[in-house]
Parts: structure tokens; C-alpha cells; sequence
């Protein structure tokens, strides 16, 4: 299975997103056929790059673990009458009414980390950038680490961001905000982006070989 995203300029580009699934990136003039084809010759090199991107794990289904302020925690799931969620001796209790959807909890778990960790960050960031913005939400994102809403002047980040250690929400907040002024992946941009956070390249890269969770 694969998406195919448009792409305007020439060519075609596959990657692989934190799900492990293909992105194809075209130009309207490429057919499915060719599409396929480009797939089956690159899938092999694809399929050695996704055994050894998982450099950082944030949820394990199979070994029971979750990441939180860069630290790994088992966790356990416990038929409840309530939904909610207890740290013990460094151990996440979920207990919930439904073992089938303990996936909520464990992301209402990654909603109250996020907020308490990243919104005096994006504050204390902003006010250092001098960039003035109209809201901040966090929501649990799929295949992005945030976003920002040019026109409206909103950013919106991803709760799994606490799992990571500072500097990686710092740079993700910082790659955000950069884009209330350049809507776009410019050199302008990253001028921006370098200015407050030089060592970004590494730090993006890492971040992008991270896996959300393992079924």
C-alpha cells in the first residue's frame, strides 16, 4: 500500500513516513504504471532503510513500553470502571473500561506530558523569536510533528513531542513558528530556523527516524 501526494515540479520521490508507509511524491504527468514501476525497483533498498530507522521507539505494543521525557516506561493495562491512567514506581498503569481502546488513554497520557512540558516552551520561544501568533493546539499527529496555519497564525503540535528530551521540541517549535513568517521550505526559512536552532539538521534527521508505535 502506498499514498501518492502531487508533487508541481518534475520528477517523482518515495519515502517513508513515522507509519512505515510509502509516500510517492509525482507530477501529474507520471502514469500509475510508472508509479509502480519506480516502486519494485526502490522497494528492497526501502524495505533494508525500515529495519534500521527505528533509532527511537515512542510506544511498543509488543514489549509494553511507552517514552516520556526520554526516559522508558512499562505500562500496563487494567480492566477499570474508570479511564485514566497512574505512574507507579516508573510504571504507567491504563486502567480503562474497554481493554480493546486502552489507546485512548495512553494518548490522553501524551496530551497532559505535552502540555506541560511544550507550552511554557512555545512561549518562552516565541517571545525569544519576537513572533507574535494567535493560538497553540496539540493534537496527536500521524505523520507530522506539527503544523502551522499560516493565515490564521496558529500552530498546532504533536502530544508525542513528549517523549523527547528539549532540544527536539525546541527545534520543532522553532521549525513551526519560522513558518509564520515563510509559508514554505525556502532559504529564508531555514536562515530562520538556523538562527535559533544550528544543529536542526541533526536534529530533523533524527527526529524522522523515529517510530511512533510498533504494533
Amino acid at each position: 500500500m502506498y499514498e501518492i501526494i502531487p508533487r508541481a515540479t518534475p520528477g517523482m520521490y518515495m519515502k517513508l513516513d513515522r507509519r512505515n508507509h510509502i509516500i510517492v511524491s509525482k507530477h501529474e504527468k507520471i502514469t500509475m504504471n510508472e508509479v509502480e514501476y519506480f516502486i519494485k525497483q526502490n522497494i528492497d533498498k526501502f524495505a533494508k532503510h525500515q529495519t534500521n530507522r527505528a533509532s527511537f521507539i515512542i510506544i511498543d505494543k509488543n514489549q509494553h513500553f511507552l517514552t516520556i521525557n526520554n526516559e522508558k516506561h512499562s505500562f500496563k493495562v487494567m480492566k477499570s470502571t474508570r479511564n485514566k491512567y497512574e505512574l507507579l514506581q516508573k510504571t504507567f498503569y491504563i486502567h480503562t473500561t474497554n481493554v480493546d481502546e486502552y489507546d485512548k488513554i495512553i494518548k490522553k497520557l501524551y496530551y497532559d506530558y505535552a502540555i506541560k512540558a511544550l507550552e511554557p516552551l512555545f512561549i518562552e520561544t516565541a517571545k525569544t523569536m519576537h513572533l507574535p501568533y494567535e493560538g497553540i493546539a496539540f493534537k496527536w499527529l500521524i505523520s507530522k510533528w506539527g503544523c502551522c496555519n499560516f493565515s490564521k497564525k496558529t500552530i498546532t503540535l504533536a502530544t508525542q513531542l513528549a517523549a523527547f528530551e528539549q532540544k527536539y521540541q525546541h527545534y520543532v517549535i522553532v521549525h513551526e513558528l519560522a513558518h509564520l513568517l515563510y509559508p514554505n521550505h525556502s532559504s529564508d526559512f531555514w536562515s530562520v530556523v538556523s538562527t535559533y536552532c544550528p544543529d536542526w539538521k541533526h536534529t530533523r534527521k533524527f527526529l524522522n527516524n523515529c517510530l511512533v508505535e510498533i504494533e
